[in-house]
């Protein structure tokens, strides 16, 4: 048999903050505009489960319906957790860009670098 999943609805809300980072390039340390995410959220409105030509089709069904609730939290959780990782991956990748090309990001604001506040990490 073959079973089908339909995620309903799914929504992000992502907030970028822009900051500077020291970085070291050829022996001397420059600041950097980079991105880091302020907000991130991933919600899916509805998540439906239907399996077909199985020849038990209302068995599996009848057992889908049982465990409904912990399948929907497993399946929202890891596509959940693989948008985040996807947003994650195209942000380190954009502020690898950026640190070559800082000036690009900069124009398009409109700001300078000094504009900024310093991304201070804290251990």
């Amino acid at each position: 048999g073959y079973g089908s999943l339909m995620i309903k609805n799914v929504s992000i809300k992502l907030r970028l903050e822009c900051r500077k980072e020291r970085i070291q390039k050829l022996d001397t340390e420059v600041f950097v505009p980079v991105l880091q995410v302020e907000t991130l959220e991933v919600t899916l409105e509805k998540i439906k489960f239907k399996f077909k030509s199985t020849g038990a089709d209302w068995l599996l069904n009848g057992l889908v319906k049982g465990f409904r609730e912990v399948i929907s939290d497993v399946v929202e959780t890891k596509t959940k957790e693989s948008i985040v990782k996807q947003i994650e991956e195209t942000i380190l990748k954009c502020n690898a860009y950026l640190a070559d090309n800082p000036d690009l990001l900069l124009n398009v604001l409109g700001i300078e670098i000094d504009d900024l506040e310093e991304n201070i990490v804290y251990l």
